[in-house]
């Protein structure tokens, strides 16, 4: 801005004008012409020279204090709404809005001939004048009602049977007149203005989906939700915070407005008349909609005074009199109707050799049974509107045809019909997408229609409505939790970070305008910073010159990404936009489900300062010195929490050996001690006899929100009831692994122990990408892909002074191999399976020379290796079977018959150059045991594309395995206190044996709580299934297919059936848990969208663990080819 100004700039025109002085100055100085006379080009560059002038050279000192409050404000209100395309759009006319007012900028709008942002700015003009703020609308303006309402998404559960659905239609019929009936009082007349409220059925875009909507005035609201569940209970009613969208960027639009025929006195048919629901022929003209296309029924209703029911009293009095109809309502002026004259003209006066009157009894009174039909109940003024958004103007027109044709099967022979005006002119097009847009209710194109015709036309729907085979209909059962749960989310709400639930809304932020009060502090802030790091980096490492490349960092070949958004100018709001980019998971997330956050709720973000941009080298180096700073930080800390770790265990020498052969430069700097996290002191001895004592201190975890009837309420699970395990199912993309990953985060972050287990390696990035920099030692990312330094694993690794645990290797290993065998189970007869066992037997009875799977191979194929390892042998049943059985064996079970079947299920695994350094390794490169009660945070990427699945799925196995064995290991601590661990297991039926019954009936006594999903239940035999519905606590029913629903309904009724668990949305589910031990009533839950993490964070743990954990693997090869050199 440069030197003070003379009077300080008070309003957004004054700043406009000193911009603009600016920019023109620019263009002179630089270019040698005005603004306008110099190329588009050169107009963008005078433009961003002008802004980064502009926020350099700012002074708070040249604007009043007024004028920047309203500029704040104005970009809060503009990130409360959900993230779309044209939001940079939307920021920009913001600017307009501060300039001109609302009321000029919607005539700016006009202009643009874009229906799709004039349909984005009437979110934004909801949502502005909702949270108070001033608007030049007068109340008297047809746009007020409309920008004062407050959106719902509605509909009614499912229904279980076709005799039920008989039943349960016509009861829904009549409560919905019931509901018209009651609507009288939520838009009634008053003070001068006309109360109304709407209705609509929307194909909205990007939703391939028909929504039921209702919009009311604000401060009806609770009246209209009280009506509506009165009269319907179950309904789910959605408060929608900003408005939904049909239009696409083609400005390709068909409208219409409904008429009658005849005079709005005759009727059209109803439901009574049909025998059917007439909804679903409406509903079915959706179903050709593609997912780029919108289209929208809506009905603005008025209610009309009870006069009218009296005149329509007399006109049928008139009728039935006989009187001459026509003239005594022309003449004398009474009539009610637009054209209701000629309506009864037409058939009591057809056109037969002029116009004679025809004085039919029986015609007439036909006409007078229809007119008392019609005026059986209350009439609503109505507009009747349909709309259509195509990719072109003819698919446009062909998909309002559509609309069209569904309302014919209302015509009534001795009634009326509908007929439609369509709107070709395009400022009337306009006009008319504008009343459309912001609910206005148009006085003159209404008709008269009663409580049963609208009942005919809209009710809230079912989940048996169906809109056709491509299409279905938005339907959702919500159940509200018991009032332990909602104590419970009370209790651990008030307890939480107030950045953890109720930070900024989780909305992608693709426009910032900058509050000029604050910037000066930042600016400070910031300079501050950097120059600390820089202090502190002087005093203990060389200086730090600005580059891309980290240095010193622990990570000698980390390269930081520059900065990927630039910044420009848009709009004459002056506000600057970072370019579109490609969707995170967590912008994915909302876009499906934004709608709940958009109140400024969020389980995930905190809010962020609002910053002034900086160029991108002053970008590159703040980015390097603060990630400097935290890993160096971090540095210093690792290698005194190792001291303390390595103390409180005893890992044997060459455990040691090869954790000290490993160490990188991430320990070789003095840091202060990490305190761990101390379990509370308990001499009982058996930890299911302990109860919530040997859990007070442990954290309960956020799994989501119950949605029910409006009201929100946190969901939270304590670390008690996860010992009974978790159960989650659901299709591919339904949320299911969301939820997971957020259990898993909060698990890190309360510095809990966790093992995840990943199918597909991509969630383990995005958790790695979230760990705090305290919990960085305790990170082991095992990545079987690394060809370099692969980490060992080995099965048949046990603890030699508990010689019990042998048989369990030798058992979970035979059922690793049936696992992985298990579509060709006759090749692993009985004689299989005595000579495998005999065979793992004589390997594990002396560890010392010798103790992998290259072994087993080793004593069937190599009868000197054998022999050696019979002469070291102690267990004489396993001697006798080699020495008198195995050898002296004829025909086909003769030795070398029977050893190909066995080594030919080996030498897949010890051929392949991934699994041959990791399961060849004598010893594992970390210990489960001490994973578990050192709280360690082991992720495991089983990337099956990379690996392949037999070979993903033996790493998976034995994982498992071994944390299972560690788990039952802790047998010898009962009297201590051990910490929970948290094993999570996406998948699970590929990387699972029989022994998942073990886990989940014994795991809980020694603090292993299990977390499985998987995606339909055929996946798993019919020993998991049993194990798995018998003994876990807590499940998660995501959306399944019809089979599956079947059978999940019994965990979840009565209160959800069949059809709501096949209908329900992605990132929703119904769950059925545990509280204090407790079983809870299933309730509907909605997650949290998950979040996005420091993408330098994930790459610096993944290097540090291969450094730590991993060995070259050209030393890995030459140990395994020693072994074949000597027996020893």
């Amino acid at each position: 801005m440069g030197p003070n100004l003379e009077k300080p700039i008070s309003n957004p025109k004054e700043d406009l004008n000193n911009f603009k002085q600016s920019v023109e100055r620019k263009s002179m100085a630089n270019f040698g012409n005005s603004f306008e006379k110099i190329s588009e080009n050169k107009q963008k560059e005078a433009v961003q020279n002008v802004v980064e002038e502009y926020i350099k050279q700012d002074n708070p000192e040249n604007f009043d204090p007024e004028f920047l409050d309203k500029q704040e404000d104005a970009e809060r209100i503009v990130l409360a709404l959900s993230p779309e395309e044209d939001d940079e759009k939307i920021s920009a006319l913001l600017g307009s809005v501060q300039k001109n007012g609302i009321r000029n900028t919607i005539h700016a709008i006009e202009k643009t001939e874009s229906f799709h942002i004039q349909d984005d700015f009437h979110r934004f003009l909801v949502q502005y004048i909702k949270e108070g703020y001033k608007s030049d609308i007068h109340e008297l303006s047809p746009l007020y009602p409309g920008l004062h309402m407050t959106l719902f998404e509605v509909s009614l559960p499912a229904f279980e049977d076709e005799k039920e659905k008989e039943k349960k239609l016509e009861e829904i019929l009549s409560s919905m007149e019931q509901f018209y009936a009651g609507m009288f009082s939520v838009a009634d007349v008053g003070k001068n203005k006309e109360k109304y409220f709407s209705i609509e059925i929307a194909y909205p875009q990007g939703r391939a989906e028909v929504v039921f909507f209702c919009a009311v005035p604000n401060e009806k609201k609770n009246i209209f939700k009280n009506q509506l569940l009165a009269i319907f209970p179950k309904a789910s009613v959605k408060e929608i915070t900003d408005d939904y969208n049909i239009f696409n960027k083609q400005k390709h639009i068909a409208y219409a407005d409904v008429d009658f025929e005849k005079s709005d006195i005759l009727p059209i048919k109803t439901y009574k008349q049909l025998n059917y629901d007439p909804l679903n022929i409406i509903l079915k003209s959706f179903s050709n909609l593609a997912v780029a296309e919108g289209a929208a029924i809506q009905l603005v209703l008025s209610p009309a005074s009870s006069k009218v029911n009296d005149k329509a009293v007399k006109a049928l009095d008139k009728v039935q009199k006989g009187e001459d109809i026509k003239t005594s309502l022309e003449i004398k002026n009474e009539s009610i109707f637009s054209g209701f004259g000629l309506g009864v003209k037409e058939i009591l006066f057809p056109k037969k050799d002029g116009e004679k009157e025809i004085k039919d009894g029986e015609k007439r009174g036909l006409i007078a049974e229809e007119i008392r039909n019609k005026n059986s109940s209350r009439f609503y003024k109505t507009n009747l509107r349909l709309i259509a958004a195509g990719n072109s103007q003819y698919q446009a027109d062909a998909i309002l045809l559509e609309l069209e044709s569904a309302f014919n099967q209302f015509e009534h022979p001795n009634g009326n019909k509908f007929v439609f005006h369509k709107v070709e002119n395009k400022n009337k097009l306009n006009i008319k997408v504008q009343d459309y847009t912001y609910r206005v209710f148009d006085k003159n194109t209404f008709i008269y229609l009663n409580t049963t015709e609208l009942t005919s036309i809209f009710h809230f729907p079912y989940v048996a409505l169906k809109a056709g085979d491509n299409l279905s209909v938005s339907s959702f059962t919500s159940s509200g939790v018991s009032k332990k749960l909602m104590s419970e989310a009370q209790r651990y709400g008030q307890n939480q970070n107030a950045g953890q639930n109720n930070s900024q809304s989780t909305q992608k932020r693709t426009a910032f305008s900058f509050g000029q009060q604050e910037k000066k502090k930042v600016e400070q802030n910031q300079n501050d910073f950097v120059q600390k790091v820089q202090t502190e980096n002087s005093q203990s490492e060389p200086k730090v010159e600005p580059k891309t490349e980290v240095q010193n960092s622990g990570i000698d070949n980390f390269v930081l990404e520059k900065p990927k958004d630039d910044w420009t100018i848009k709009g004459d709001g002056f506000v600057f936009e970072t370019k579109q980019r490609a969707k995170t998971q967590e912008e994915e997330y909302m876009e499906d489900f934004g709608d709940d956050f958009a109140d400024g709720s969020s389980f995930i973000k905190s809010d962020e300062s609002k910053v002034k941009p900086k160029t991108k080298e002053e970008n590159i180096n703040s980015e390097i010195l603060d990630f400097q700073k935290k890993v160096l930080e971090q540095n210093q800390k690792n290698i005194e929490k190792k001291n303390q770790i390595l103390q409180n265990q005893n890992l044997n020498q060459n455990q040691n050996k090869i954790q000290k052969e490993n160490q990188t430069d991430f320990q070789n700097k003095p840091k202060p001690n990490i305190p761990k996290k101390e379990s509370p002191k308990n001499t009982s001895a058996s930890f299911e006899n302990l109860g919530d004592a040997s859990f007070k201190n442990e954290k309960p975890i956020l799994l989501g929100f119950n949605d029910h009837q409006g009201v929100k309420t946190d969901i939270y699970m304590k670390a008690v009831d996860r010992m009974k395990h978790m159960y989650v199912v659901g299709k591919s993309g339904t949320g299911k692994t969301s939820i997971l990953k957020n259990m898993v985060v909060q698990d890190i972050q309360n510095g809990d122990g966790v093992c995840f287990i990943d199918p597909h390696g991509s969630d383990i990035q995005d958790i790695l990408a979230q760990i705090p920099p305290e919990r960085y030692d305790d990170v082991i990312y095992f990545d079987p892909t690394n060809l370099e330094k692969p980490m060992g694993l080995n099965m048949m690794e046990y603890d030699v002074t508990h010689p019990e645990q042998k048989s369990f290797v030798v058992d979970e290993l035979l059922g690793i191999f049936k696992k992985l065998y298990s579509s060709v189970p006759e090749s692993m007869g009985p004689a299989f399976e005595q000579y495998f066992r005999n065979a793992t037997m004589l390997v594990l009875e002396d560890p010392q020379s010798g103790n992998t799977m290259v072994e087993i191979s080793r004593v069937l194929s190599d009868e000197e290796f054998r022999n050696m390892k019979l002469s070291r042998c102690k267990n004489m049943i396993v001697k006798q079977f080699w020495e008198k059985i195995a050898t002296q064996a004829g025909g086909e079970s003769e030795l070398a018959n029977i050893v190909p079947y066995i080594t030919n299920k080996f030498d897949v695994f010890l051929s392949n150059d991934f699994l041959r350094p990791i399961i060849a390794q004598e010893k594992s490169a970390f210990n489960f045991r001490d994973i578990m009660d050192q709280r360690k945070i082991l992720l495991v990427n089983m990337s099956k594309g990379k690996l392949g699945d037999i070979n993903a799925n033996l790493i998976g196995l034995i994982i498992v395995g071994k944390i299972l064995m560690a788990a039952l290991s802790r047998v010898d601590s009962l009297d201590s206190n051990l910490p929970p661990f948290y094993l999570y297991i996406d998948e699970f039926q590929n990387v699972t044996t029989d022994s998942i019954s073990q886990i989940l009936s014994e795991a809980r006594k020694y603090k292993l709580s299990l977390n499985i999903a998987h995606q339909f239940i055929s996946q798993i035999d019919e020993g998991i299934r049993d194990a798995v519905f018998g003994n876990v606590g807590s499940m998660a029913i995501f959306r399944v297919g019809p089979e599956d629903a079947e059978f999940l309904e019994k965990q979840v009724a009565p209160t959800f059936g069949a059809n709501d668990i096949m209908n329900l949305k992605n990132w929703n589910c119904y769950i059925k848990m545990l509280v204090d031990g407790e079983p809870q009533k299933a309730f509907n839950l909605a997650t949290y969208p998950p979040k996005s993490g420091d993408a330098k964070v994930r790459e610096y743990l993944k290097q540090m663990s291969i450094e730590k954990y991993g060995r070259p693997r050209e030393e890995i090869e030459n140990e395994v080819m020693e072994k074949f050199k000597t027996l020893i």
